[in-house]
């Protein structure tokens, strides 16, 4: 037990019984909308028992949201609580997703691709994929993309590998499994994804980062349990792209769990009567009629190139409205050298991956570049000035100069 594992349990005891009080505002409207010149005469009605409570949980929640990285899971509980960011989608569309994870410093990459390897394992791992999705579909019957999405779900225990990345509708979920074994002096980490950010970066679905594609089965146990969802996308795109993101100090044998919401280690893990979970571990003893024929979106896995970035700045160009209206250079000479060398410069800082934070490269910079071209396309602009945006994202001096010095060699 952690203090702040004692007080999200006071305020989940408190938000059961809270009816009971005589307050009438809820406990999360009190404790995270209230203005503070209101918030005494609210809790005034409280016996003092319990508005010491409140005064206590409101105190120690304030003090999450101001420390980052938070001191344990239980601390990040409570800054999620009372931040929008991290509230369950509960109306159809779901518009977020959510992605825990045990090291702040691992990449969300699907694990065909991690670590970068040559053609040839990639194939060799597709080839064990397809091996796989066969056997299983020679017992289970589901719309053709949902076989990948099974064993990347079962991938540990069934040892494939997919271009997809898992991730939750359930933001609590995510949690539990970004603290999963946690060790001291790593961070974990919690990141939210919005789709309709995803999607206008990829027009849709009509540049090379690919549609957004999502891929949900939620008559498998252990994934409806943990409200899982698969999405494929050009690696890119998630690779480019700024969440909002929550860490925290690790604490070995500190776990994430809430009954309530029904977060608990058996509920996500051990879900009863999980026929896919012997069956991953065991597929080859099983008889197929051959392999499936995987259906992706593209069969290269490579980065993008200057073209690509090309062609993506021309789609957004293209669904922007307020961009379409205005006078986007006469001298189309001009434009094209312009819009060039940024794609260029954008190329070469992803080779900096190590040396340059994600935020000072990522694609919102390329297209705040590109808006400044576009509201200033009345004078003659230099790549100097266009990319302003991406020196001052710099998180250290090192990146700022490397900055500088890719600039320097266009």
């Amino acid at each position: 037990m952690t203090k702040w594992k004692d007080i999200y349990n006071s305020y989940r005891k408190l938000k059961i019984e809270w009816e009971n009080y005589g307050c009438n505002i809820s406990l999360d409207s009190l404790l995270f909308e209230t203005k503070e010149e209101d918030f005494d005469n609210c809790i005034n009605v409280l016996k003092s028992e319990i508005k010491n409570i409140v005064l206590q949980i409101k105190s120690n929640i304030t003090n999450a949201i101001e420390h980052k990285p938070v001191e344990d899971v239980y601390q990040a509980a409570l800054h999620m609580i009372g931040t929008s960011y991290w509230e369950i989608d509960t109306i159809p569309p779901k518009l977020h997703v959510y992605r825990g994870q045990r090291k702040d410093t691992w990449p969300i990459t699907p694990t065909l691709l991690r670590n970068n390897p040559p053609q040839t394992e990639i194939k060799k791992d597709l080839d064990r994929l397809a091996c796989f999705c066969g056997v299983l579909k020679s017992h289970k019957c589901y719309a053709l993309n949902q076989y990948p999405a099974i064993a990347q779900h079962y991938s540990s225990e069934a040892k494939v590998k997919t271009w997809l990345v898992d991730f939750t509708y359930n933001p609590w979920v995510a949690l539990f499994f970004a603290s999963l074994n946690g060790q001291n002096n790593d961070l974990g980490k919690i990141t939210c994804v919005s789709l309709g950010e995803w999607g206008n970066l990829s027009a849709g679905g009509k540049n090379p980062l690919y549609d957004i594609k999502k891929i949900d089965i939620p008559t498998v146990p252990r994934i409806k349990a943990q409200e899982a969802t698969f999405i494929e996308t050009h690696p890119d795109l998630i690779e480019q792209y700024v969440a909002m993101e929550m860490t925290f100090k690790q604490r070995e044998g500190l776990l994430f769990e809430d009954p309530l919401i029904g977060i608990t280690e058996q509920n996500l893990l051990y879900s009863l009567h999980d026929s896919f979970l012997d069956f991953a571990k065991e597929w080859k003893k099983y008889p197929s009629k051959g392999r499936l024929k995987l259906e992706k979106q593209s069969n290269d896995f490579n980065p993008l190139t200057e073209d690509d970035y090309l062609a993506i700045i021309n789609s957004w160009i293209d669904s922007k409205e307020n961009w379409q209206k205005k006078e986007f250079f006469k001298n189309k000479t001009e434009r094209e050298k312009i819009l060039g060398k940024l794609c260029q410069f954008h190329l070469l800082l992803q080779k900096e991956k190590k040396n340059i934070n994600r935020t000072a490269r990522s694609l919102f910079r390329l297209e705040n570049a590109v808006g400044t071209i576009i509201s200033r396309a009345d004078k003659k602009l230099t790549l100097k000035q266009v990319i302003y945006d991406y020196i001052q994202q710099a998180d250290t001096k090192a990146a700022k100069k490397k900055i500088q010095n890719i600039l320097n060699s266009i």
